[in-house]
């Protein structure tokens, strides 16, 4: 080998050298900011969970005590009891809460086409199936609700009002009945006891569907803080 050329050899083996080190460090760049990113949106998600199961746990309780007026209403509609002490009970069916699903996180990734960020697999697929399949599911049961509430309202009408406490807070919802006719004419009215029985019967079927998704998103956010880890 001609000695001229060595100097030429290990030029390009500096060169070759140099250029694999870039690669390297701009590959490792690269590889940290997507686990940065991947961290930061798994800390959203996690408190987008966290929302999501106040916001079911208040509808729990909600179904429940929906649930709980229902049946001591149907229980005691032939009793001697005042027909106030019963309208009293149907006040609870004139509230609802609200039920806002929380998926910030969630489709700021699906919106930017980066779901991919996160690395696990299983975990993408766990919290693709919540946010595509199990919240639009309980959505759709909330609206079947929100209208229960609303036809019972239509039926109550006629028997009862609300007003607000002139000397309370309207903005708490601090209302007082108004019983515009008797007990015993609403209790006849198959109208009103059907619309009674079936709010009864949706917060039933609702909160039967909570209560599982409660488990799901506890576990779900363990599987993202595990992730974190």
């Amino acid at each position: 080998m001609d000695n001229k050329s060595i100097p030429w050899i290990r030029i390009a083996v500096e060169f070759i050298v140099v250029l694999a080190g870039l690669t390297f460090a701009l590959l490792f760049v690269d590889w940290r900011e997507d686990r940065s990113a991947e961290s930061l949106a798994l800390q959203e998600i996690v408190a987008d969970l966290e929302a999501d199961s106040v916001e079911l746990a208040a509808q729990f309780s909600r179904t429940q005590r929906t649930q709980g007026a229902v049946l001591w209403i149907l229980r005691n509609r032939e009793s001697n009891l005042p027909g106030d002490s019963i309208f009293r009970r149907t006040n609870i069916l004139s509230y609802y809460t609200a039920y806002e699903q929380v998926s910030a996180g969630y489709r700021g990734l699906r919106e930017s086409g980066r779901l991919s960020i996160i690395r696990d697999p299983e975990l993408r697929r766990q919290l693709i199936q919540y946010y595509e399949i199990t919240q639009p599911y309980m959505k759709r049961f909330f609206d079947m609700y929100m209208v229960a509430y609303k036809e019972f309202g239509e039926a109550a009408a006629p028997y009862v009002r609300l007003v607000p406490n002139p000397t309370g807070d309207v903005f708490m919802q601090d209302f007082e009945p108004h019983y515009v006719r008797p007990w015993r004419e609403a209790n006849a009215d198959y109208r009103y006891i059907y619309r009674v029985e079936m709010i009864g019967a949706i917060a039933s079927q609702f909160g039967i569907r909570v209560e599982p998704v409660l488990g799901t998103n506890s576990e779900l956010r363990a599987a993202v803080r595990g992730a974190l880890e």
